[in-house]
């Protein structure tokens, strides 16, 4: 089953249950962080902070939509649990020989010999998929094109000169990076040195992508937090810290612009 057998099989159920913004956001969010992985994994494990800022609803709201989702046979859900596992969605192909009763209530009159209905005719439905298609493929396209300095300049400007260069770093390669990964960054650079913290995420980019893609920046600061990437001794702490001043005195400047005093 392809990428766009999936999107075909949503489009088809659309014309029939008429699925919410909220809901068709949590599946094409699903599909498409499947489609960066390659679809090397049949069980998605998403914290539910990250769908809930890519759907920008409620918890509440976004549970709701999982479960039409899972209603009319589109994904299934395995609970995590709170403390140890987010939750898995599995993305389910269409059974054979099995039938969704989608409209319980509708009845037909077999003795009239209806005319084209531009919902029912298969001729007409698929052109209307074709263009939900297009639609879907441009507004992924316009969203991995947007920054955070473009999204929310007052917060981006306001960042330290080394965070903002994790951000930058990340959305060069992987997208757009979530606000709430800003704390983990701070932690990450009060871990270690900031020439360790970029080349941690330069190293998890080249060989960790699909794990980036799935758990976000968090797994890069589980990373560093494992040792991998060294930390501030107190000699190192002292410099790192001095550097950090001389480069928001000059204007978010790094060391190979100016000497650092000594």
């Amino acid at each position: 089953m392809t990428y766009i057998d999936y999107l075909n099989r949503f489009w088809q159920i659309d014309i029939e249950v008429n699925f919410s913004g909220t809901e068709s956001k949590l599946y094409f969010a699903l599909l498409d962080i499947a489609n960066k992985l390659h679809w090397s994994k049949t069980e998605l494990s998403i914290p539910n902070n990250r769908l809930l800022a890519i759907t920008g609803c409620s918890k509440n709201t976004l549970v709701s939509a999982r479960n039409r989702l899972v209603q009319y046979e589109l994904v299934k859900y395995v609970k995590g649990n709170r403390n140890k596992y987010s939750g898995k969605y599995i993305l389910l192909k269409p059974n054979v020989g099995s039938i969704i009763d989608l409209t319980p209530d509708l009845t037909t009159d077999l003795t009239t010999d209806p005319t084209p209905d531009p919902n029912t005719d298969p001729y007409i439905r698929k052109e209307k998929i074709k263009k939900r298609e297009d639609i879907f493929i441009q507004k992924e396209e316009e969203k991995e094109n947007r920054f955070m300095g473009e999204m929310n300049p007052a917060l981006y400007s306001n960042l330290t000169p080394y965070v903002r260069e994790l951000v930058d770093i990340w959305e060069k390669h992987i997208g757009l990076f979530d606000t709430f990964w800003i704390a983990s960054a701070k932690e990450m650079l009060r871990i270690c040195p900031a020439a360790q913290a970029k080349n941690a995420l330069v190293h998890c980019i080249e060989n960790n992508y699909g794990e980036l893609v799935e758990y976000g920046f968090d797994f890069v600061l589980q990373e560093v937090k494992s040792g991998k990437w060294g930390s501030r001794t107190d000699e190192g702490e002292k410099k790192s810290r001095k550097e950090e001043e001389f480069e928001l005195v000059r204007g978010g400047k790094t060391g190979t612009d100016y000497a650092v005093p000594g």
